[in-house]
């Protein structure tokens, strides 16, 4: 009997409402096949992510290489229960099991240019963890050096419990301002909400106005 109900309680757990399991999501710099994220086959480029299906503890996979076009965070994770954007490496069992895998994927991911790491909707982006997972694993140049930039890492305002690590942000350097703006800043806050529980953590400033 007690048998019977240990097994009758692990099928009930099974199909409780609501219990998804995380997802593995991919993106490439230009994207792939049908561009729905499932796999390498059919990967998202940063643009055409489809934020509105990503669920907490989900986790996107970035390939090596160079990306052009930025990565604006469009979806909220929970408190313990994170979203994750990660550098892919070769070791992700999961990933490399996916359609389309490349051992070029497990480079450096670079993004290049102004804006590239967002979080331009007010509101939008709690509880998001960007690591690159080796150092430098995600690297992020300014290539127009000073000139009417708003930062490489941009935050619109009221986001919580946001996480960057192993994150490299450089520019050419230089001193040029503009009013509010700094021309060469790593992280920038716009926008009147609050910023909180912010953590940098094994990241790389430098060529920078200022770094925050």
């Amino acid at each position: 009997m007690a048998r019977r109900t240990v097994l009758w309680a692990m099928a009930f757990c099974s199909f409780i409402p609501g219990a998804v399991l995380a997802a593995n999501l991919y993106v490439t710099p230009s994207g792939a096949g049908t561009k729905d994220g499932s796999n390498w086959d059919n990967s998202w480029s940063p643009d055409v992510i489809t934020w509105g299906a990503i669920k907490p503890g989900d986790i996107i996979l970035l390939a090596g290489g160079t990306y052009n076009s930025a990565l604006r965070i469009g979806a909220s994770g929970a408190p313990g229960n994170p979203i994750y954007v990660r550098r892919v490496l070769s070791t992700d069992s999961a990933a490399t099991a996916a359609a389309g895998w490349q051992p070029s994927f497990d480079s450096q991911v670079k993004f290049n240019g102004d804006r590239m790491l967002c979080w331009g909707n007010p509101n939008t982006g709690d509880y998001v963890t960007v690591d690159g997972r080796i150092d430098r694993g995600i690297s992020m140049f300014d290539p127009d050096g000073p000139g009417l930039v708003w930062g490489s890492i941009l935050f619109g305002g009221g986001q919580s419990g946001v996480t960057l690590k192993n994150i490299e942000v450089y520019s050419l350097g230089g001193a040029q301002f503009y009013p509010f703006i700094n021309s060469t800043t790593g992280i920038y806050f716009a926008g009147s909400g609050t910023l909180q529980n912010l953590l940098v953590s094994h990241c790389r400033f430098h060529g920078l106005v200022q770094a925050v």
